[in-house]
């Protein structure tokens, strides 16, 4: 079994080297300049990300009261900041894949430096102390984030033509080797689910993910991409980093079973807004389109 998990927990941080490095491929020189011309937006996005989406989980774990392994789960996950999936064929149909992809690569090279010291604040907020130290944190990040940014840009950067051909098709890839290793985690962490699933846990995950995609959304502004972009850049973990708190902290425990219900939940909540987003797009496109042209000037 220790061999299963171990295998598991490296797959999982594979596969986010991979979605980081393919994300990582896409860079442009007009995804780099866009913060540029618009720095309050680079402001407010991170604001968004690393302030106020841990503050909301502050926030749930201190008003509900849940045992100690969902509080550690919420937190956890909370700092678990990855470049988000972003939604790209939304984001390319309506014109601003600048703001996600220059938005992924800023978030990647910051989240080295600021896990960390979240992970310091959380863990004394929720009142456990997380058994990894900060230095440890950085070079995970580092290891899983930082180097494949820094590989797929360059990669990016020298084979252009190679890179557009093959960073969607390894994004994908890494997205189905992560839901295979999640799987197994989640078949593995079965028999606790009915030790953590409770009312109050699930209601403790729905609210942080909403806030966190309601903090993004609104502070994205009245653009309907941005905001997308940034409810998801908000809302997105990754249960790599979660889980390897995990198995210093409650090993053997229903800690990793908690995180994967906080998984799960992330998904429910964050599928049927995707789906609203793009129906809304989609008609107003449509309407665009059936929206009789200017009547031609008399000479």
């Amino acid at each position: 079994m220790e061999l299963v998990a171990t295998a598991v927990g490296l797959l999982l941080s594979v596969t986010l080297g991979l979605t980081v490095f393919a994300n990582a491929m896409r860079v442009e020189k007009e995804d780099l300049l866009f913060f540029v011309h618009d720095q309050r937006l680079l402001l407010i996005s991170l604001l968004s990300i690393f302030v106020l989406a841990p503050v909301v989980a502050i926030s749930v774990i201190e008003w509900i009261d849940i045992p100690l392994v969902i509080r550690v789960a919420i937190a956890t996950m909370s700092i678990s900041i990855i470049p988000p999936l972003l939604p790209w064929k939304q984001l390319e149909a309506s014109g601003n894949r600048h703001y996600g992809i220059g938005l992924t690569l800023i978030v990647a090279l910051l989240t080295v430096g600021f896990v960390p010291l979240q992970a310091d604040l959380l863990g004394r907020v929720s009142h456990h102390p997380y058994g990894i130290p900060a230095w440890e944190i950085a070079r995970y990040v580092l290891a899983v984030v930082l180097v494949p940014t820094i590989l797929g840009a360059l990669v990016g950067a020298r084979f252009k033509g190679f890179a557009r051909r093959v960073a969607v098709p390894l994004a994908h890839f890494a997205g189905l080797g992560m839901l295979v290793a999640s799987a197994i985690v989640l078949i593995v962490a079965l028999r606790d689910f009915p030790h953590v699933l409770s009312v109050r846990a699930v209601l403790a995950m729905v609210l942080f993910n909403l806030g966190a995609l309601g903090v993004g959304h609104l502070l994205g502004g009245p653009q309907r991409d941005r905001a997308v972009v940034l409810a998801v850049s908000s809302a997105s973990r990754h249960p790599a980093l979660a889980l390897a708190i995990a198995a210093v902290n409650f090993p053997g425990e229903k800690y990793t079973a908690a995180v994967m219900l906080c998984v799960i939940v992330n998904m429910i909540v964050t599928a049927p807004y995707l789906r609203w987003q793009a129906k809304k797009q989609a008609a107003s496109i449509e309407a665009r389109q059936k929206a009789p042209a200017e009547a031609p000037v008399d000479a």
